[in-house]
């Protein structure tokens, strides 16, 4: 789910959001995930400062904005803290992406890990496909 409520400004070269009509003490916290809507760029929050600023762990590259619409993912699965996707959130394809690449990598540190002993053999026809693994520990 996202938080939604109120707009944002952002500076570019700042890490400080201010915030209008934002309750941002009850409803985000630190490692949430912040986005201007229609930007491209993900940021983590460092700080939840008040109910109108939080402080981004890194600093706002892109264009200065004054009460832009944003939203903030609050929530993230347990064990990878990938976002998660919720009806109404806006900007979902570009969070699923992200999701996508993190369980990618995720997957791909697994794999690699398990390499040297691993052998993968595949089968295909029109009805079947077969793939085993062999690991040891």
């Amino acid at each position: 789910m996202q938080y939604q409520i109120g707009k944002a400004t952002v500076i570019n070269n700042s890490q400080i959001v201010t915030g209008v009509n934002t309750v941002w003490l009850s409803n985000v916290a630190v490692g949430n995930l912040f986005k201007i809507s229609g930007n491209n760029n993900i940021y983590q929050i460092g700080s939840v400062d008040s109910n109108t600023q939080i402080t981004l762990t890194t600093v706002y590259a892109g264009v200065s904005l004054t009460e832009s619409a944003y939203q903030i993912v609050v929530d993230f699965t347990p064990n990878f803290s990938i976002p998660e996707i919720w009806i109404g959130d806006k900007d979902w394809p570009y969070h699923l992406t992200q999701a996508l690449r993190k369980i990618d990598t995720l997957l791909y540190w697994l794999y690699d890990r398990i390499q040297g002993s691993a052998t993968m053999t595949t089968t295909s026809s029109s009805t079947s496909s077969t793939c085993s693994t062999t690991s040891t520990i």
